[in-house]
């Protein structure tokens, strides 16, 4: 029995209540300024970016953050922590793209960023 038959209603629910992202076939990550800052690689197409904080707290606070954003919208990025550096790559993985919510995610991780800096 597979466990979508044992879960039926339960999965049903919670997949109603993700929001449903289509990936924007038309976004230019060349000329669009929402990826001014984040590098854009191929193989699959996503995108990637380094943060250097400036303590070992702020890195804590800054992937408490991230993690936040991933719980709430359902969509990971990958997340590297070498020291104080933290390197993100987000990209849809079902469409090998990316996608309007990697943008959000993107956008919410250098917002998050500045809140931090801004306090520091």
């Amino acid at each position: 029995m597979l466990l979508r038959e044992l879960m039926g209603d339960f999965l049903r629910d919670e997949t109603e209540r993700l929001p449903v992202f289509l990936p924007d076939l038309a976004i230019d990550r060349t000329t669009d300024s929402r990826f001014s800052d984040w590098e854009t690689v191929d193989s699959p197409n996503r995108l990637i970016k380094d943060f250097t904080a400036a303590n070992r707290n702020s890195v804590y606070h800054f992937v408490s953050g991230l993690l936040q954003f991933e719980d709430a919208y359902g969509h990971n990025a990958k997340i590297i922590i070498e020291s104080l550096n933290v390197r993100i790559e987000v990209y849809t993985h079902d469409v090998d793209d990316v996608t309007e919510l990697d943008i959000e995610y993107a956008q919410y991780a250098d917002g998050l960023w500045m809140d931090m800096v801004s306090e520091q």
